[in-house]
């Protein structure tokens, strides 16, 4: 699997986007973005990309969430490329409802969906245990006090993610992670000090 980050303009405010193509571009692979972002820039952007001659630019689209920040670009994508829209929770553009630990094919692998909720009810992560990969979307990840509040359902979710094999986390905004487990250790000892409810 090959992972792109899609450029945006900067004009406009907008999650990261991810764009995950097999490594030899086959025709049965699954084009997916991770995210749609908020920036049509990303529509002249995918163009630039290897996704294969033959083939969608885009056959799929998985949210980690219905903020406005990460679900802009779906129409647009829709209408270009006819992509399927994917996500936890029911929208408009949404295509196709996913459950906890639902596996799902994704460029030339298989990801597993993982349910975060905390920085909203229908968070996800996108888990790749034999790339040990996570997308984490705007799943807090890294807690650096604990002078916060904390739902149990959140300190569950990140006790569950640290248990994974991971060697990068992708977010939905700002740079990779490349210290996971220490990241999400040092979080969990955070939360665990703070207001639970």
């Amino acid at each position: 699997m090959r992972i792109y980050k899609v450029p945006t303009s900067g004009a406009i405010y907008s999650s990261n986007v991810y764009l995950l193509l097999g490594d030899f571009s086959r025709i049965e692979d699954k084009n997916t973005l991770i995210d749609a972002g908020g920036d049509i820039n990303i529509f002249q952007e995918i163009t630039n990309f290897p996704t294969g001659v033959g083939k969608k630019g885009v056959d799929q689209i998985i949210l980690t969430h219905n903020h406005f920040d990460h679900t802009q670009g779906i129409s647009g994508l829709k209408n270009r490329y006819g992509s399927k829209v994917y996500a936890f929770s029911q929208g408009g553009l949404v295509d196709t409802l996913l459950k906890p630990n639902q596996k799902i094919e994704v460029a030339d692998t298989i990801a597993t969906i993982i349910y975060t909720p905390g920085h909203s009810n229908d968070s996800i992560c996108i888990y790749f245990e034999k790339e040990k990969i996570l997308f984490s979307g705007d799943t807090p990840i890294a807690v650096y006090d604990s002078e916060g509040s904390h739902s149990f359902e959140y300190f569950d979710a990140l006790k569950r993610l640290s248990y994974l094999n991971l060697d990068i986390i992708y977010p939905g905004h700002g740079n990779p992670i490349n210290n996971p487990q220490e990241v999400l250790q040092r979080s969990i000892k955070n939360v665990e000090k703070s207001n639970i409810f």
